[in-house]
């Protein structure tokens, strides 16, 4: 498993050089430091291997192809001490020691690599670094008054918990979605964060929870892909009913507890008198108001679904984003049409795998940082260049 960690949203101008030679992760050091859904569970990729090889194997023989069909050659694996600075500072947010340094570097241990993989996964720096990097996504970073910064404190120590526990990701994301109690300020520090505001929830969820920039689709029919408005506002009517149960605490920016009303609704801007735009899920049907079920649940439960088109390729490509400075893909198509499409059979093979997992995050990083191509230079090639 390796792992190098890089806020970066490159996406895919340099696509085809830096996935394409095998995806060679940032350089980590301190200073450095279609519309119908397919199957996930019947994505292979077509490779040519009876032996069943490992999910890490058949990455690595999926992006060797397509180097290979591009005329590009991989660039070099980096030293033995490189590779357990990324594995440190990917998967447990800090360099590792001296002593562990000087010990990996000069062990013949043909698995030791492995083994640091397994115990940095198993340290429980994995989970708070883990619930650091979900905690900054989620909450935005121009929130920074005292009431924002302390609720953000408590979101964190709830994701550090739950990564702690290796709970199931598709029911961090349901528990994140329904949060009610804010007791602990815990996950409904996300929806006061965003003001309660239903776009504003629309946008960051469907980003990070579903790989889809519905952004554009506010106040027009999105100009570069097949979203329109009433998908985005569809989709926000779900969080249209969400309420603060003290009002005063709300414009302090912080929520005591969140509560569902039984009215509330959204409509398209500019058209205020206009009917109100039902809740839908992203390539569904408007949903009805039904008794004992809030809108947020509904959502919930659709998002939480296994054959959610979706949220496994999503979470696949946010790790692959931050592990390699980039993803396999600009956005999430439920049809699998990605685009790059070069590498789109290659997010649902994950993505499958993820979902057999029982969406387990430690074995998604740990394919990820187990992969050649993570411990490959991140400077380019003559030939990555063409």
């Amino acid at each position: 498993m390796r792992h190098g960690y890089r806020r970066l949203r490159g996406l895919h101008a340099a696509c085809a050089t830096i996935l394409g030679c095998c995806l060679a992760p940032a350089g980590v050091s301190l200073a450095e430091e279609s519309n119908v859904p397919v199957q996930l569970a019947s994505a292979k990729l077509a490779i040519d291997d009876a032996s069943a090889p490992s999910l890490p194997d058949r990455i690595d023989a999926y992006l060797d192809r397509v180097a290979a069909e591009r005329g590009v050659e991989p660039a070099p694996a980096v030293a033995d001490g490189r590779v357990l600075r990324r594995l440190s500072l990917d998967l447990a947010g800090a360099i590792p020691r001296y002593a562990d340094m000087r010990a990996f570097v000069e062990s013949d241990d043909a698995e030791k690599r492995q083994r640091a993989i397994s115990r940095l996964l198993a340290s429980p720096r994995y989970a708070t670094h883990l619930a650091t990097v979900w905690r900054d996504l989620l909450i935005p970073a121009e929130r920074g008054d005292f009431e924002q910064r302390l609720n953000a404190v408590g979101l964190h120590n709830w994701l550090r918990a739950r990564f702690a526990r290796n709970v199931r990701y598709d029911n961090v994301v349901y528990d994140l979605l329904v949060a009610t109690d804010a007791g602990e300020l815990g996950p409904a520090s996300y929806f006061s964060a965003h003001e309660l505001q239903p776009e504003r929830l629309a946008s960051n969820s469907a980003r990070l929870m579903l790989g889809v920039s519905l952004d554009c689709a506010q106040c027009h029919d999105h100009p570069f892909a097949d979203w329109k408005q009433t998908d985005f506002w569809g989709y926000a009517a779900f969080f249209a009913r969400v309420r603060a149960e003290d009002d005063m605490m709300m414009q302090r920016g912080a929520v005591s507890r969140l509560i569902d009303a039984d009215r509330g609704e959204v409509r398209l801007p500019g058209d205020e008198s206009g009917d109100p735009i039902p809740p839908r899920p992203l390539l569904g049907e408007a949903l009805e108001d039904v008794p004992f079920e809030t809108r947020r649940e509904q959502l919930a439960l659709w998002i939480a679904e296994r054959d959610n088109p979706f949220v496994a390729r999503a979470a696949v490509n946010a790790v692959w984003t931050r592990l390699f400075g980039r993803g396999l893909v600009e956005e999430i198509n439920a049809a699998g049409a990605h685009y790059p499409a070069a590498y789109a059979p290659l997010l649902d093979e994950i993505a499958a795998e993820f979902v057999a997992s029982g969406f387990d995050l430690r074995e998604l990083h740990g394919w990820s940082v187990s992969t050649h191509a993570y411990e490959r230079a991140a400077a380019e090639s003559a030939s990555s260049r063409q």
